[in-house]
C-alpha cells in the first residue's frame, strides 16, 4: 500500500487527494480482519516515497504503520536520470515495524 505520508497535509500535496484518513482506516481494520480470522496473507505493508516533503517523516511513518497494525514499511527512493525518468527500484530499502 502506497501511502506517501505520515499525515493528512502532507499526502495532500503529494498525492492531491483527501484520502489519507480513509486509507489509515479501512488498512487498519483490514489488518485486525485478518488478525480476527487468523489469516496471513495478503501480507500488508505500506510504502513511502522518498521525497524532499516526505524523507523526514519515516520515524512517523514506521510508528503510523505500527499503529495500523502493519508490520512491513518500506522505503522507496525515488531518482531520476538526466532524461527524466525514474529508477527507483534500485534503492528499495526495507524495515520493520515494531507494532509495540
Amino acid at each position: 500500500m502506497s501511502l506517501d505520508a505520515a499525515d493528512r497535509a502532507t499526502y495532500l500535496k503529494v498525492r492531491g487527494k483527501d484520502f489519507f484518513q480513509r486509507i489509515v482506516r479501512d488498512v487498519g481494520k483490514f489488518i485486525a480482519y485478518q488478525r480476527e480470522v487468523g489469516a496471513a496473507a495478503p501480507r500488508v505493508s505500506l510504502w513511502l516515497t522518498g521525497l524532499k516533503e516526505t524523507v523526514d517523516q519515516l520515524p512517523e511513518f514506521v510508528r503510523l504503520a505500527a499503529k495500523m497494525g502493519v508490520t512491513e514499511v518500506h522505503l522507496q527512493r525515488l531518482v531520476f536520470d538526466d532524461v527524466g525518468y525514474g529508477m527507483a527500484p534500485c534503492g528499495v530499502i526495507a524495515v520493520r515495524a515494531d507494532p509495540r
